[in-house]
């Protein structure tokens, strides 16, 4: 019996090699979506179209300044806020605040009644003790503030 042998052989090749694409025509892309096979595509050009035509003529550009009316210019100051010039001729109020205690009245609390308390006898020695304690707490305080600050 004579020998017989067969194999198959698989060669993969890219989608487009780099000289391919280097001789790409320009006019073409490729479109790359997910699940989809890539497809060649010819290009659109949007600004050729007649329709972006009449948008460029509509579109502000910030490199090339038009007569527009972009309002006053003016500095920020918080503690005087902005008043258009016609309405300041006109009576305008100053609304210059020194501090947030002008803006805001204080509301009158009403105190919870005090429930009964039984009182305790503290007999006067230990009033007087705890007098004194509290003005030698208080000496000794202003010293070593004078001590580390200096005298006021």
């Amino acid at each position: 019996m004579q020998g017989k042998s067969v194999s198959d052989q698989i060669n993969a090749r890219a989608l487009l090699t780099p000289d391919e694409l280097r001789r790409f025509d320009n006019d073409y892309c490729i479109i790359f979506e997910k699940g989809v096979k890539p497809v060649k595509a010819k290009k659109y050009y949007y600004f050729t179209k007649p329709e972006a035509k009449k948008l460029a003529e509509v579109t502000l550009s910030h490199n090339e300044p038009r007569d527009l009316d972009r309002g006053e210019w003016r500095k920020y100051n918080p503690y005087n806020p902005y008043v258009p010039e016609d309405q300041k001729k006109g009576g305008g109020q100053d609304l210059k605040v020194e501090s947030l205690d002008e803006l805001f009245e204080e509301e009158k609390k009403e105190e919870a009644p005090l429930l009964p308390q039984e009182e305790v006898k503290e007999e006067p020695k230990q009033e007087q003790e705890k007098v004194e304690n509290e003005v030698d707490l208080q000496a000794e305080l202003e010293a070593k503030f004078d001590e580390l600050f200096g005298e006021i």
